[in-house]
């Protein structure tokens, strides 16, 4: 499976992983958390639908993209 490290913008100047993101709330923080949802969401359904991207992964990781 690939992976994928999105920036989805929680509407804080905190840097993502800190103890001030944590304690940060905004507006915005449940729409992000919505969108990284829906965007890992789609990411499984393209891999389920598609074989020819899982053809493309199975490649890539015998060839040692790992």
């Amino acid at each position: 499976m690939p992976t994928i490290h999105p920036v989805l913008d929680a509407g804080t100047p905190c840097a993502g992983h800190t103890v001030e993101m944590a304690a940060a709330v905004a507006p915005g923080g449940d729409r992000c958390v919505l969108d990284g949802a829906k965007a890992l969401a789609m990411t499984v359904i393209d891999h389920r639908t598609d074989p020819e991207l899982r053809e493309q992964e199975r490649v890539a990781w015998e060839a040692g993209a790992r």
